[in-house]
């Protein structure tokens, strides 16, 4: 029996002590091959346990890394088999298709670190709101502008480029990446700021 034969056994219902003494080896064998097919060993109840290799690979999935990538990552797994262990996992597979740019590590950091806690995000990686918008749009993230804040320091520097009336409101949404003059207004409405003159409420 091949390495995935036996997991795919194992998967179900052959026993280890079964499945040792049809290979002929010992049962801690038979159980770091299961383990090493991404098969999660069963528990006294018999249900499976998932297994922290088995969890790092939905981790990978959701973070639009292919089969071959996670299959690669864990010792050269067949994209067959890693599609098996997400399935069996209730994971479904994404369409064929284009898919979008997988992250580097920092990148799935910053995109947990935002999970967590999006008010903080910006100032922790010292990156930008453009930064931002680009790596949550290659993990497939819309960000929620209602838990996304940009640091304080920003912020004031944004009010007092406002205030000091040198610059247009277009040069101040450049410089800072909004999106729309609409997304800077809603700044300066958030923090008290009062429109200057001919500027009014949309």
């Amino acid at each position: 029996m091949t390495n995935n034969e036996i997991a795919k056994a194992y998967e179900n219902g052959s026993t280890l002590t079964m499945l040792a003494r049809i290979t002929k080896q010992g049962v801690q064998d038979v159980r770091k091959i299961i383990v090493s097919e991404g098969v999660a060993i069963r528990g006294k109840g018999g249900r499976a346990i998932v297994s922290e290799r088995t969890k790092q690979m939905i981790d990978m999935h959701q973070k639009n890394h292919t089969l071959q990538e996670i299959g690669d990552a864990f010792g050269g797994i067949s994209r067959e088999r890693v599609r098996q262990i997400l399935t069996a996992e209730g994971i479904k597979m994404r369409k064929s298709g284009p898919r979008k740019a997988a992250l580097s590590p920092r990148e799935m950091e910053i995109i947990d670190s935002y999970n967590n806690d999006p008010h903080s995000v910006l100032q922790k990686y010292n990156i930008e709101y453009r930064d931002m918008r680009h790596i949550a749009s290659k993990a497939g993230l819309k960000l929620a502008k209602k838990n996304f804040t940009r640091p304080r320091e920003n912020i004031d520097k944004i009010i007092k480029d406002y205030a000091d009336g040198q610059m247009t409101v277009q040069q101040i949404v450049d410089k800072y990446n909004f999106t729309q003059g609409a997304e800077l207004y809603s700044v300066l409405d958030d923090n008290g700021v009062e429109r200057r003159n001919k500027e009014f409420r949309g």
